[in-house]
């Protein structure tokens, strides 16, 4: 089953570079209308950067392509509560996938026990997407995150999460934290969290122009 889904959600990952960065993230939707692209990542991958001084790069894994964009042709909004971010940039590039991929309702999640996905560039092969998965632990609702069952080693911060059920697969959330289990005798393999990320679905419907989708954006983003 999670080769079919890999399949699915592989072309929508992206490699994001800053000045000093590298990280994960993945395409949310691109807005034809608008010329814009949203992708998401974890928001410690893009800290360093400021977008109205710094360019970013991002490598679309499956076609190859490099896009590079300069200050002004991109936006970034990080939430305040939360480690994820959301950039925009402009252009809305032809290797890029036209159907966006599927967000769960805000009113509904996964379930304890159910077995997740997500992909990454794990640090100890950085230019190589890797596939993953794991267990659901729990959900916060308070706090809108999954605790999961699974590695989340330095690099695959900013991957999607993603689920699948009677063939629809979903991303459930990001993947921006990971707990080892110290103990006196060294670290044991610890959780994964995940935030969800359903308030970006209503918000996105309608988005006619790059200030609308600034304004639309950065009043969702978790406060």
């Amino acid at each position: 089953m999670w080769h079919a889904v890999a399949d699915q959600i592989r072309p929508y990952i992206l490699r994001i570079q800053t000045r000093q960065k590298v990280g994960t993230g993945f395409i949310c939707r691109k807005i034809p209308q608008a010329q814009l692209t949203v992708i998401i990542t974890a928001g410690h991958v893009v800290d360093d950067c400021d977008h109205s001084s710094d360019p970013i790069s991002f490598l679309h894994v499956s076609s190859g392509s490099l896009g590079l964009y300069q200050p002004g042709h991109w936006r970034k909004f990080h939430a305040k509560t939360g480690d994820h971010a959301v950039i925009i940039i402009k252009g809305s590039e032809n290797f890029l996938p036209d159907q966006e991929l599927g967000t769960l309702d805000d009113s509904v999640f996964v379930k304890q026990g159910r077995e997740v996905g997500w992909f990454g560039f794990p640090r100890i092969f950085p230019t190589t997407l890797c596939f993953f998965s794991g267990i659901i632990a729990a959900y916060q609702e308070e706090k809108g995150i999954y605790i999961i069952d699974g590695s989340g080693i330095h690099g695959l911060s900013g991957g999607p999460v993603f689920h699948n059920n009677l063939d629809r697969t979903s991303i459930i959330g990001i993947l921006t934290e990971y707990h080892p289990n110290f103990t006196d005798t060294g670290p044991f393999p610890g959780l994964v969290v995940a935030h969800d990320l359903s308030f970006l679905k209503e918000p996105l419907e309608q988005v006619k122009t790059f200030e609308d989708a600034v304004h639309r954006i950065s009043t969702a983003m978790p406060h």
